[in-house]
């Protein structure tokens, strides 16, 4: 039997762009779009909303524009991940830049933030959280580099984010370097 409180994200638009410099072609995008159809995927993370003074590719700062180009299923949900390094670094105002519009405006419905281990107590991600989920967001955070966390850290981060409005907090092994001992751990 299959749990239904699993949930299935797809981040290869995101996450690819690694590889690609966020370029896609159209055609790939609608294409993913639409083989990760409702029932097998349930939701696609479209790509970043991510600052930057240089061009880095369209699924870099992946804007309402540019979503608007393609058709998508009314029974899925689509992300996008904020950094929060991008907010410590300018100020929480940049949230309006980030996400201009509200939720029932845009095919976006979640936001993933991704922030460090020690930013769980910065009381600028509470703000963020907050002001993400006012504009009608779910929001998920992403703490990384999971591997480098202690059992004690996992808990403090989740004791402590456990009082906000999460639909889920992500502990990303950003280092591929989680291993099975380290889970036993």
């Amino acid at each position: 039997m299959i749990d239904s409180s699993i949930k299935v994200l797809d981040c290869t638009l995101r996450d690819g762009g690694y590889y690609t410099n966020w370029n896609f072609d159209n055609n790939l995008v609608k294409n993913l779009i639409y083989n990760l159809s409702p029932g097998l995927v349930d939701i696609v993370e479209l790509g970043y909303r991510k600052k930057s003074s240089v061009y880095k590719g369209k699924y870099f700062f992946t804007d309402e524009n540019i979503l608007s180009e393609f058709n998508f299923f009314d029974d899925q949900s689509y992300a996008i991940m904020i950094d929060f390094a991008d907010i410590k670094s300018n100020s929480v105002d940049i949230i309006d830049e980030l996400l201009p519009v509200e939720s029932c405006n845009s095919v976006i419905s979640t936001v993933r933030i991704a922030c460090d281990f020690n930013d769980y107590t910065d009381h600028h991600l509470e703000y963020t959280i907050q002001k993400v989920i006012d504009k009608g967001y779910r929001v998920c955070v992403n703490i990384m580099k999971c591997s480098l966390l202690t059992g004690d850290d996992t808990l403090k981060v989740t004791e402590k984010l456990d009082c906000y409005d999460l639909q889920v907090i992500y502990f990303a092994d950003s280092y591929g370097a989680l291993t099975t001992s380290k889970i036993i751990d």
